[in-house]
């Protein structure tokens, strides 16, 4: 006879499953299985704006409450928007909450850092500080196994890294003026490329180990190019593949051959100066990355290799981008899967914009996933104001353009808002903030 389950428990999980993300009962069992989930944990977390679980973001002007963010809450999915002017707090406030979160055994913070903002606070919290250079190598196809807890048999987690890659490539081609992968036919001939090169790395593509690299890719392209029948499959014409294989590859020598991607060993990840501080903070400094389509690239690599490594600790991981402006372009599945995706892992995202406006007209309808996917929204001061209709009231938006901004003495204006409730809040920070973070009284 199976016991029966407390009441108290079942109207903890009711509770749970209602207030969160979970789309069922079932999905929310699942995790409370893999993480062990008691009922002490239960309870704690069915509140994002939660006094003993968070961490302080600020004084409610309103009611003069300490207003507590639980960023790791399943309500919110972990991850959040940063929005506010040159000079209204932003950056400040995002380092603040990075010291309040402490890095721990618990949790990894890693920041792509565009100006260099955030080396101090690394430095004062000893993580490491990862100047990105043209002597960096990043390998787009690197594999970082996942632990057991994230692996699904349903889903070879091979697709994942080929659907990244590929997206990749066709967002390097695009800022290099080719449109060779804008055709459907060119699309499937680099994924059966980048398969091979897998395959000839793994002999389990369901959980890979071994990561090849673009030179792998280059030869499976080119022995597409020299013996198309043997990758014909249905009613595809060897010719027209043969064709695609060899427009690919002569784009592809001029990828690899850039400062950032190649390197001779065909089986390596991530050198060493790229490497993710355990239990600390990491920033990667791209400060010295003056191409600002470069720029836009290597941060949509880092940030696959920081999303990659969440699946591969069982620790908390925070991910901070700033300027992350520069990554929106015309194909954004990439980003949307993973804000979709992350609460999964325990990974949260927060993007950083200088006005959420660079979104909305650069991408409308990823503007509009990212803002009903991402319920934990910041706003600090900024010029166009009427993107933020959505988010705040009309004295609210009047209130945000006679804010004082980034005020470190009397304390920096700013709106929260955590799914649907805006919260006018002022940060006021302390003098060992303030030397962490390097400000000058």
């Amino acid at each position: 006879m199976r016991p029966k389950i407390p009441d108290i428990l079942v109207d903890d999980i009711d509770k749970v499953v209602q207030n969160s993300s979970y789309q069922s009962k079932g999905e929310f069992i699942r995790d409370a299985i893999r993480h062990h989930v008691d009922e002490t944990e239960l309870k704690a977390h069915d509140n994002v704006v939660d006094d003993e679980y968070g961490i302080s973001v600020g004084i409610d002007q309103r009611t003069g409450n300490n207003i507590m963010i639980d960023r790791f809450n399943r309500a919110v999915g972990y991850n959040s928007i940063f929005s506010g002017m040159v000079g209204s707090g932003k950056t400040v406030s995002i380092q603040s909450e990075i010291i309040r979160e402490n890095p721990t055994k618990n949790l990894d913070i890693v920041v792509i850092d565009i100006f260099g903002s955030y080396s101090s606070v690394c430095h004062s919290l000893g993580g490491k500080v990862n100047e990105i250079t043209d002597k960096t190598y990043i390998n787009p196809l690197g594999v970082v196994s996942p632990l057991d807890k994230y692996y699904n048999e349903d889903i070879h987690s091979v697709d994942e890294h080929i659907d990244m890659f590929v997206d990749f490539i066709r967002r390097y081609l695009s800022f290099h003026g080719s449109t060779v992968l804008d055709d459907v036919s060119s699309q499937s001939v680099i994924r059966m490329a980048t398969r091979q090169a897998y395959m000839s790395a793994n002999e389990d593509l369901s959980r890979p180990i071994l990561s090849p690299t673009l030179n792998n890719v280059i030869r499976e392209l080119a022995n597409i190019a020299l013996e198309p029948q043997h990758y014909v499959e249905h009613s595809e014409d060897e010719t027209e593949i043969g064709s695609h294989a060899s427009k690919l590859l002569s784009e592809m020598y001029e990828i690899r051959d850039s400062n950032y991607y190649y390197n001779d060993d065909d089986n390596s990840f991530a050198p060493d100066e790229l490497k993710i501080n355990d239990s600390g903070i990491t920033t990667f400094n791209l400060e010295n990355i003056n191409n600002s389509d470069e720029c836009s690239l290597l941060m949509q690599s880092l940030i696959y290799t920081v999303y990659k490594y969440a699946k591969s600790t069982p620790n908390n991981v925070w991910l901070v981008v700033d300027e992350a402006h520069k990554l929106i372009g015309e194909n954004m599945n990439w980003l949307e899967q993973m804000i979709r995706h992350s609460r999964h892992y325990d990974f949260g995202m927060t993007l950083a914009f200088q006005e959420l406006s660079q979104v909305k007209d650069k991408n409308p309808i990823f503007f509009r996933t990212m803002t009903s996917n991402i319920p934990l929204v910041k706003i600090h001061k900024q010029y166009d104001t009427d993107v933020l209709r959505p988010f705040l009231s009309q004295s609210e938006i009047q209130t945000l353009r006679t804010s004082m901004g980034g005020d470190y003495e009397n304390g920096s204006d700013g709106f929260y808002c955590v799914d649907g409730e805006s919260y006018h809040v002022k940060l006021q920070l302390s003098d060992d903030e303030k030397e962490l973070i390097g400000i000058n009284n």
